[in-house]
């Protein structure tokens, strides 16, 4: 964490699609899928793309490979997006 002007900044961050970023933020995604495995962990900022703006932190806990499309659809409620979708 960095501090900025009194502010706590995260010094990682992830940029995600608005759409996407705002139910991260909200809770109702906590799953995250992306192309690459990432080995980060804890606080992380919540960047909505085009906006180069911090919009909320998020505790990265783990990173799991979404290898198996059984696992992918057990969990839609977590993610929400189909296995049709999901581009890798």
């Amino acid at each position: 964490m960095i501090k900025s002007q009194d502010k706590v900044l995260p010094v990682n961050g992830l940029i995600i699609k608005p759409n996407w970023a705002d139910m991260v933020l909200s809770g109702t995604k906590p799953w995250e899928i992306r192309g690459r495995r990432t080995n980060k962990r804890g606080t992380i900022g919540i960047i909505k793309s085009g906006s180069s703006k911090v919009f909320g932190t998020v505790n990265l806990v783990d990173c799991v490979p979404l290898f198996c499309p059984e696992l992918i659809h057990e969990n839609l409620h977590k993610h929400h997006v189909s296995l049709g979708e999901i581009p890798y």
